[in-house]
């Protein structure tokens, strides 16, 4: 959690840890927004012998600059285009939104 927005404009600077993006809801107009990119991963154990890997990227943002993002829009940062799969908003100014590559 993110306490201010003092605190969020350290983690939103682009000098320090977050990247420009290019938000487009679906059908409206795209703007540029700020927040952090992050690939994770985690190995799924089935009880078997299979075992899968799977990743998940997410994007961290300011809720104002997403407050009315829905499955289906779109991000673009880093040169790569995403989908939004998912929008968590934590309550607390910041939102999280699970994204697909393209």
């Amino acid at each position: 959690m993110i306490e201010d927005d003092t605190i969020r404009d350290v983690y939103l600077n682009t000098d320090d840890f977050a990247q420009v993006a290019t938000y487009t809801p679906q059908g409206g107009s795209a703007s540029t927004i700020y927040g952090i990119l992050d690939q994770d991963s985690a190995d799924i154990s089935g009880g078997g012998e299979i075992n899968v890997l799977y990743s998940i990227t997410t994007f961290t943002t300011r809720t104002t600059y997403v407050s009315s993002a829905s499955f289906g829009d779109s991000l673009s940062t880093g040169g790569s285009n995403y989908t939004v799969r998912e929008v968590r908003p934590d309550g607390n100014g910041m939102t999280v939104l699970t994204i697909e590559l393209n």
